[in-house]
């Protein structure tokens, strides 16, 4: 019997899954050579961080309990971010470019839309997947929920752990990121939010993938063969980086990860990272779904 990771969408309402199916293919009519993706912050980010430690809240909940003053403090600011740096890559970009914050303001401020965080990410990483040539990264983005899965689903690719790698990574200004790049803004940012007395617990999740995937691909790398050759889609992309430098930071996150979220690093050693993916429900208490093993 072949087992399948069950993936965080499938208990999403059959409507939600239409709409998403509905909005992917609006996306497809768009035919460019280059697609770049802003990448931003909109319900998390540093921003939601600093309103909790002004106002003294203890979660990301309970900021999100007064629906107005959050949106006031968080939302409206990322937006309005959001905004500017999707306007200028657009100048600037020769090709096309998503801005995900134009979608996600209309749904975000209508009262009948009821998305979250799964909806999105299973309309976004599907998109980044297939058609997204750039991701930029705009200021900050470490600190999001959202914008770190974006960023793994980028970096899984450039380790050829998708159908294709042909992408790149940068910062919001245009400058490439490195790997270890990455890796150290969100391990930086997990450690000072982990300092103040917050466990975030996705982040947590996204860094522990990236991590381990790190140290299978540097491996590979290495030894030059591949984790699984029956699985290998797509050749590698991934620019020079320092993978000492991940090894240092990656050293403080698996303490972190080992004290306080102490199921993650043996799930992850479990699975191939081919099935790394920020839509695989890795950590989450479900029974796998079976199907029967396909003939040779």
């Amino acid at each position: 019997m072949a087992t399948l990771i069950p993936q965080r969408t499938d208990s999403l309402p059959d409507a939600h899954k239409l709409q998403a199916q509905f909005a992917l293919a609006a996306f497809a009519t768009i035919k460019t050579k280059n697609l770049a993706y802003v990448s931003i912050p909109i319900t998390s980010g540093k921003r939601l961080y600093d309103y909790m430690e002004r106002s003294r809240f203890r979660s990301a909940d309970e900021a999100k309990a007064d629906h107005d003053a959050f949106f006031k403090n968080v939302v409206s600011p990322n937006f309005e971010a959001g905004l500017k740096a999707s306007n200028e890559w657009a100048a600037k970009m020769n090709g096309a470019v998503i801005a995900p914050v134009e979608f996600e303001k209309h749904l975000r401020t209508h009262s009948q839309v009821t998305w979250g965080q799964d909806d999105f990410m299973g309309m976004w990483i599907p998109l980044i997947k297939e058609k997204i040539t750039h991701m930029a990264m705009v200021d900050g983005w470490e600190y999001s929920n959202g914008s770190g899965e974006e960023y793994l689903q980028a970096a899984l690719m450039q380790m050829g752990r998708a159908e294709r790698s042909n992408i790149t990574i940068s910062d919001e200004r245009g400058k490439p990121m490195r790997l270890d790049e990455g890796i150290k803004l969100l391990g930086d940012a997990f450690i000072t939010l982990t300092e103040r007395g917050i466990k975030p617990r996705n982040m947590a999740e996204t860094l522990g993938i990236l991590i381990e995937a790190e140290q299978r691909f540097y491996r590979e790398q290495s030894i030059g063969r591949p984790e699984d050759a029956r699985r290998a889609a797509a050749k590698p992309s991934m620019p020079a980086y320092d993978h000492a430098a991940v090894v240092a930071i990656g050293e403080q996150v698996r303490d972190i990860l080992r004290h306080d979220y102490p199921d993650i690093l043996p799930t992850l050693q479990k699975v191939s990272s081919y099935d790394f993916s920020p839509l695989n429900a890795l950590f989450r208490k479900q029974p796998p779904v079976r199907t029967p093993a396909l003939a040779a």
